[in-house]
């Protein structure tokens, strides 16, 4: 068995931001499947909960600037 992961190029050769290909052989083929389909669910499910992380910290920011806007208005 061999794998790899390896960053993903454009055709002109530069790096895809966040994106890459995994490779994973076996004599099994069903099992090289396997292997390869639950390490990328890993990375995708990885990639949801940091994005959702994300957007808590924007909203969090958001709400903030809003009330501190709200509060200089009526301070106005």
């Amino acid at each position: 068995a061999s794998y790899s992961i390896e960053p993903l190029t454009s055709l002109s050769g530069k790096p895809v931001n966040q994106t890459f290909r995994v490779f994973f052989t076996h004599e099994n083929p069903q099992l090289a499947y396997e292997v390869t389909k639950a390490i990328s669910n890993l990375f995708i499910e990885e990639s949801i909960i940091t994005q959702r992380s994300e957007t808590r910290g924007t909203e969090e920011f958001l709400d903030s600037q809003l009330r501190s806007a709200r509060q200089r208005l009526e301070e106005t």
